[in-house]
């Protein structure tokens, strides 16, 4: 995993986040100058984003569990007790 991968995730979920926002203003009546072009399909792709979101997230936490557990599996074999 590089700094692109993290870029990418956290602008993904900045991302995610200003369009529920502007959804919610939408929705609730309040001017925006940017408006969806449909509240429903909006709503639904915000929805559908969610569980991709969370497979990049798992997917960033499992390779940072696996690199640590090398490390330390490397850091214990050699030393002698």
């Amino acid at each position: 995993m590089s700094v692109y991968s993290y870029m990418v995730t956290i602008f993904g979920i900045v991302f995610w986040v200003f369009r529920a926002v502007i959804t919610i203003m939408y929705t609730s009546g309040i001017d925006v100058s940017i408006v969806p072009i449909n509240s429903s399909i909006e709503i639904a792709v915000l929805f559908v984003t969610i569980p991709i979101l969370i497979f990049v997230v798992k997917k960033m936490k499992y390779y940072w569990s696996r690199m640590l557990h090398g490390y330390l599996y490397f850091l214990f074999w050699n030393c002698n007790l």
